[in-house]
């Protein structure tokens, strides 16, 4: 017997099963637009939140060195803080607030200056109070030098 070959010349027609539907084109390019923008979304909030850590962070620092110069002020004799020799002329402070650095690498700066007899309210108090003037100024390289100023008042109660 002889073989016979034959050859279909019919196109195959792939039929789908209706449970294994892909996903067409338009479906893929609307969900990576989708996705794309939520990610840049969030990438920018974190841009946005490390900005704010940032500030928030140099606010507590700057807090930090005005409490210690207060303090220090608080911890010395009257006629120390009138005659300058309680706390020095300019003070330098690191970028932690400690007062490790110099002239040269510093981050912040106190200046003081100390008002031995402050008219308050037009009353003289005979040379009982004092007040203290801080000027803190911030050396920052993205945003330039930014300037705060604290005043307080030491009484002379005999310490």
């Amino acid at each position: 017997m002889e073989r016979q070959s034959c050859i279909n010349l019919r196109p195959r027609v792939f039929k789908r099963n209706s449970g294994t539907r892909g996903f067409s084109l338009i479906e893929l390019v609307i969900a990576i637009g989708i996705a794309s923008f939520v990610l840049v979304t969030l990438l920018g909030l974190v841009a946005v939140g490390l900005k704010i850590f940032r500030e928030s962070e140099d606010v507590s620092i700057r807090t930090q060195i005005l409490q210690q110069v207060i303090s220090l002020a608080n911890q010395s004799h009257y006629s120390e803080i009138i005659d300058g020799s309680a706390i020095p002329e300019v003070l330098y402070f690191d970028q932690f607030g400690s007062t490790n650095a110099t002239a040269q690498n510093y981050v912040y700066e106190v200046h003081h200056k100390v008002d031995a007899n402050p008219h308050l309210l037009d009353v003289n108090f005979d040379q009982t109070l004092a007040m203290v003037r801080l000027e803190l100024v911030t050396r920052s390289m993205s945003s330039g030098y930014k300037t705060n100023y604290l005043s307080f008042i030491i009484a002379n109660n005999g310490k």
